[in-house]
């Protein structure tokens, strides 16, 4: 958890005076990452998006069920570790 909600990363990424595009409530079906090239998003209306950058919240349920394809796939790593984390009960405490 982050002290005073997790608001204010977006607010910090959106600070930035090098910013260019900030595309929020976009829903991505297909992410094609690659450490020597640009991010090519692929969105639920079939559009697409390129990007040096980019920050994704995905529900767990939404990683879990694969509604979010990768190409490559996640480093057997982080699969690991997404088959390990469960649901559960969230009780914030604020800051």
């Amino acid at each position: 958890m982050i002290c005073g909600g997790y608001s204010q990363v977006v607010d910090a990424l959106a600070s930035i005076e090098v910013q260019q595009n900030v595309q929020l409530q976009s829903i991505v079906k297909h992410v094609k990452w690659s450490r020597e090239e640009p991010c090519e998003l692929t969105l639920e209306d079939g559009s697409k998006l390129l990007a040096d950058n980019v920050l994704m919240t995905i529900p767990l349920g939404c990683l879990k069920a694969g509604d979010v394809e990768f190409e490559p796939e996640l480093p057997p790593k982080k699969q690991d570790s997404l088959k390990k984390l469960e649901y559960g009960y969230l009780n914030k405490v604020g800051c």
